[in-house]
C-alpha cells in the first residue's frame, strides 16, 4: 500500500478557505472601523464649524444692526430743533457723529453726502468717494437697506477700509448718504474671535461686492473656490458642504455657509481636510497596521500547520515503506525468521516461521514473548 505524499486536497482547502473567510472578516472589521473614524472626525469638523458660526454670526449681525441704526439715525440728528438754522444743526451733528465715532468700537468717521457725492456733515471734509456703480445699486433698492463697499485704501489711513452706506431723507426732503467708515482690520476681529482651531479659514463676502473681510487675511477669494451661488447650491441642510473647495486656499475642505441679517452679506467657515482627517490618518494607519498584522498571522500559522502535516504525511509514507522492505525481505527467506522488539516480544515473523511451527500461529499472532513460543 503507498502512502499519499501530502495531505488530502479536501483537507488543504478547508484549512485554506478558513483561514481566507478569517482574514475577510479582519478586512471587512478594518473597513468598517477606518470609514465610522473618518465618519466621526468629519462629523467633528462639521461640529467645530457650527459652534463657531453660532458665535461669529451673532457678532457679525450685532454689529451689523448696530451701524445700520446708526447710520439710519444720521438723516434725523440733521434737522434743526429748538430754532436752529440748517448750517447750526450741521454743527451739532457733526460734533454728535465725531463723538459716536470715537465710542464705537467699528466705525472709525461718520459721514453724509449728497447722492452727487458731496459732503454735507462734516461739510469741511473731504468726501467719502464711493464707486458711481454701488451708488447707483444703491440708489435703485425699493427699501432702503444697508450695503458695504468693497475694501479700498483709505486716503485718509492708508489702511484697507469699506464703506457701509444707506440712503436716508435729509431735512430738505431729498435723498443722502450716510456712511461709516470701517477698518477691514476690525472686521477682522470680529471674524478671528473664537476661530481657535488652527487652519480655519473664515470669510465675510458680499453678494455683489466680493470679499470684504477674511481670517488669515486674503485680498481674494481662490479660484478654485468658485462663487458664493455655486457653494450655496452644494450646501445640505445644516449650511455645510463636505465636498468643497477653501474659500481662501482653495484646498479640498468642509466650508459651512451662514447668511446674515443683511441680504447682501454672508459669513463662511471652512476646514482643510487635510486638518480634519489629521488625527483619523494616525489611528487609520494604527488599525491598517494591527489588521494587516493579524492577516499575516493568519497565513503563516495555516502555511505552517499544512507544512507540519505534510511533513507528518511523509514520515508516515517513509515507515509504511520501510515495513513493504521488510516485509518482503522476511517472506523472500526460506528459513524461518522471526524478530523481536526490546522486551522480547515477537514483532514480525515470515511466512515461513509459521509453516515450520503452525502451532505457533496464535502465539505469534498475540505477539508473545519468545518464552511462550517454547513452551507451545
Amino acid at each position: 500500500m503507498t502512502a499519499p505524499t501530502s495531505p488530502p486536497r479536501q483537507f488543504a482547502a478547508s484549512t485554506f478557505a478558513l483561514a481566507a473567510a478569517f482574514i475577510v472578516v479582519v478586512f471587512g472589521l478594518a473597513v468598517f472601523a477606518v470609514w465610522e473614524m473618518r465618519s466621526r472626525a468629519i462629523e467633528d469638523g462639521r461640529e467645530q464649524l457650527e459652534r463657531f458660526l453660532g458665535g461669529s454670526t451673532a457678532a457679525i449681525n450685532q454689529n451689523l444692526l448696530a451701524v445700520d441704526l446708526l447710520l439710519a439715525d444720521l438723516g434725523t440728528m440733521l434737522r434743526p430743533t429748538g430754532g436752529e438754522d440748517i448750517a447750526a444743526a450741521g454743527r451739532r451733528a457733526a460734533s454728535n457723529m465725531q463723538s459716536l465715532a470715537r465710542h464705537s468700537l467699528l466705525v472709525e468717521r461718520l459721514q453724509v453726502l449728497r447722492t452727487d457725492g458731496h459732503a454735507i456733515v462734516p461739510f469741511e471734509a473731504e468726501a467719502v468717494r464711493l464707486p458711481e456703480r454701488f451708488v447707483q445699486q444703491l440708489m435703485s433698492q425699493p427699501v432702503p437697506e444697508l450695503m458695504v463697499t468693497a475694501p479700498t485704501l483709505s486716503p485718509r489711513t492708508s489702511q484697507q477700509v469699506m464703506y457701509f452706506v444707506r440712503v436716508v431723507r435729509l431735512p430738505d426732503a431729498t435723498q443722502g448718504l450716510a456712511v461709516a467708515e470701517v477698518q477691514v482690520a476690525s472686521v477682522a476681529r470680529l471674524l478671528a474671535h473664537g476661530a481657535g482651531t488652527d487652519g480655519m479659514e473664515v470669510t465675510l463676502e458680499s453678494r455683489t461686492q466680493g470679499l470684504l473681510a477674511s481670517v488669515p487675511p486674503r485680498a481674494e477669494i481662490a479660484p478654485e473656490a468658485g462663487s458664493l451661488a455655486a457653494l450655496a447650491a452644494t450646501v445640505d441642510g445644516r449650511g455645510i458642504a463636505e465636498r468643497s473647495r477653501g474659500r481662501l486656499l482653495g484646498q479640498d475642505a468642509i466650508v459651512a455657509l451662514r447668511p446674515t441679517l443683511n441680504p447682501d452679506v454672508v459669513l463662511t467657515a471652512g476646514l482643510p481636510m487635510a486638518q480634519v482627517l489629521e488625527n483619523f490618518a494616525t489611528e487609520r494607519n494604527l488599525i491598517v497596521g494591527v489588521a494587516a498584522l493579524l492577516m499575516l498571522m493568519v497565513a503563516g500559522v495555516s502555511i505552517y500547520a499544512l507544512s507540519q502535516l505534510r511533513e507528518q504525511w511523509l514520515r508516515r509514507r517513509e515507515a509504511l515503506h520501510a515495513k513493504s522492505t521488510l516485509d518482503q525481505a522476511l517472506e523472500s527467506m526460506s528459513d524461518g525468521f522471526v524478530l523481536l522488539d526490546a522486551d522480547g516480544r515477537v514483532a514480525a515473523w515470515n511466512r515461513r516461521f509459521a509453516e515450520l511451527f503452525p502451532q505457533a500461529r496464535a502465539a505469534l499472532e498475540a505477539h508473545m514473548p519468545m518464552t511462550a513460543l517454547e513452551n507451545v
